[in-house]
């Protein structure tokens, strides 16, 4: 199955050059067991390392790859219809990547006072323009499914509307760019990518929306939306900024019902993106997440990982996806709610 397991910790702010802190990785190998925490990325270097992903995937080394940024706006709060009109993710992505292209800058969609009232954007985002004291005349607060859900077990998820750099809904137009930008390059290659639940390209470049999982070796690389606040709660860690050292990081392991052995090494998180970005591949390792999250046709299998065999280490506090199907595959949801 999986040889590879990568969790991005992310940061919108900036053009798809910027250096930001917020652009952490830990990655897991199969080959090893071991991990390794890095930080600094670039946005222009993700979109490189996801390439070299699905590139690596052609020779069987499939990866999982979280990332910390919501994949979607809200579909069903809007009238069954994204921001555009759109009626399905893949045009919505286009969409997103048309106006942000060819930097993926995303800090001038909160607007100025000219934008508001248009019906666009800004319309969602004038009021948390406090410096300029402006109030949005069509503002609503509103939220996906999978963030009401995260919100009702006590993790306050943000409205993707909050567009304020470098707020939640900053990052989440700049990471829907690296996703489209990922499927266009997958499309003119003729490489498969699934983006879990939103849907998947195959090699003849269709998009089939949902998130069907059978036939995974031959789904490419499969990248799912994170959120480290879920991960730290599934872990059962209370002080998540003063977590990550060698034993706080293996009772997380237990908690979350990762197989013994799983894991060679310990790395110390050296910032609090890395940290974010440790305790989302903890849990993406657990393969009750996986069974439950994503796939339960392969719980005879009682492993995910390459090379990872032993009976399934039941989690201390295991969910499964609360969103009903139809509605994740076009709002995006947030692993474990």
């Amino acid at each position: 199955m999986f040889h590879v397991v990568d969790s991005w910790d992310w940061s919108g702010a900036g053009n798809i050059n910027q250096r930001k802190r917020g652009l952490a990785l830990a990655s897991w190998n199969a080959a090893s067991r071991s991990y390794n925490l890095s930080h600094r990325f670039t946005r222009s270097n993700v979109i490189e390392r996801l390439q070299q992903r699905v590139i690596e995937a052609e020779s069987g080394k499939l990866a999982l790859i979280g990332m910390d940024f919501p994949f979607s706006f809200p579909f069903v709060s809007k009238g069954n219809q994204f921001l555009d009109g759109s009626l399905d993710w893949f045009e919505f992505s286009q969409s997103v990547f048309n106006l942000l292209h060819p930097n993926g800058a995303a800090a001038s969609f909160y607007g100025t006072p000219a934008d508001y009232g248009t019906g666009g954007y800004a319309d969602h985002f004038a009021h948390l323009n406090k410096g300029a004291g402006i109030q949005g005349p069509n503002y609503q607060e509103v939220y996906r499914e999978t963030e009401l859900a995260a919100r009702r077990e006590g993790c306050p998820a943000s409205s993707v509307f909050r567009l304020v750099n470098p707020m939640v809904g900053v990052q989440s137009l700049a990471g829907i760019f690296v996703l489209r930008t990922l499927l266009n390059w997958c499309k003119t290659e003729q490489y498969p990518l699934t983006l879990w639940p939103l849907g998947h390209l195959d090699r003849e470049g269709h998009w089939s929306e949902g998130p069907e999982l059978k036939g995974l070796k031959d789904r490419g690389v499969v990248i799912v939306e994170s959120y480290p606040r879920l991960s730290f709660r599934r872990a059962i860690i209370e002080d998540r900024n003063n977590w990550g050292n060698i034993g706080q990081v293996n009772q997380a392991c237990q908690n979350l019902g990762v197989i013994p052995g799983t894991i060679s090494n310990h790395t110390s998180p050296g910032t609090a993106d890395e940290r974010d970005a440790l305790i989302v591949m903890l849990h993406l390792l657990s393969p009750g997440w996986f069974s439950r999250q994503l796939c339960l046709d392969l719980l005879e299998e009682e492993t995910h990982l390459e090379g990872i065999k032993g009976r399934e280490v039941r989690p201390t506090s295991a969910r499964g996806s609360q969103i009903p199907l139809n509605i994740s595959s076009k709002e995006g949801c947030i692993f474990g709610v």
